[in-house]
């Protein structure tokens, strides 16, 4: 049952997670009017085109200069030169970003939280409760473990598993209805 429990876990946690990343490319917002952490994951290409400083960028076409040492200054440059018309791409958060790692420990449900742009100490609470469900888990599917389990303890996981996944539909459905995959819009001093 253990295993059950923790397979439904991480599907339904792929699903809703990918869910929102969805909603995101759906918005057809551009980046110029999206949140930092759907810009940074929707400029993943871009990022690595300037951190590389490869000549033979698709992104960047500038020639770069004779000496290899510039050619990561010489890619900054034309990225801030070129940043406008980056603002004006249209938000598209890679569909791979979402990556529960065949393993969903707190770790990587908080990697996953913070790519996307939610509160990724959302469910710290329950940390204990799912390493315990994936330090049992891992050792039953590699044989290590054959001994039950307490009704009492499987009880516990199965109510963190389960009220995890009550708060991850919260959260997903209220960042979708906020929209919180924009930016932020300043107040101004007349409405206070």
């Amino acid at each position: 049952m253990l295993v059950m429990v923790y397979a439904h876990y991480e599907g339904f946690c792929k699903f809703a997670l990918e869910r929102y990343v969805k909603a995101v490319n759906d918005a057809s917002i551009k980046c110029g009017e999206a949140s930092a952490p759907v810009v940074a994951g929707s400029w993943r290409a871009i990022f690595s085109a300037v951190e590389s400083g490869d000549q033979k960028s698709k992104i960047f076409k500038s020639k770069l200069p004779d000496d290899e040492r510039l050619h990561r200054f010489a890619r900054r440059r034309e990225f801030v030169e070129k940043f406008r018309d980056f603002e004006e791409l249209v938000a598209e958060v890679p569909g791979d970003t979402v990556d529960t790692e065949s393993n969903l420990w707190p770790i990587v449900m908080q990697k996953n939280l913070y790519l996307i742009g939610l509160d990724h100490e959302a469910f710290s609470k329950h940390d204990g409760d799912i390493s315990q469900l994936m330090r049992r888990r891992n050792n039953i599917s590699h044989g290590l473990e054959r001994d039950g389990l307490t009704a009492q303890k499987y009880d516990r996981i199965e109510r963190a598993v389960c009220r995890i996944m009550d708060d991850l539909m919260t959260l997903v459905m209220d960042a979708i209805a906020n929209e919180l995959y924009s930016k932020p819009t300043a107040v101004s001093d007349a409405t206070s």
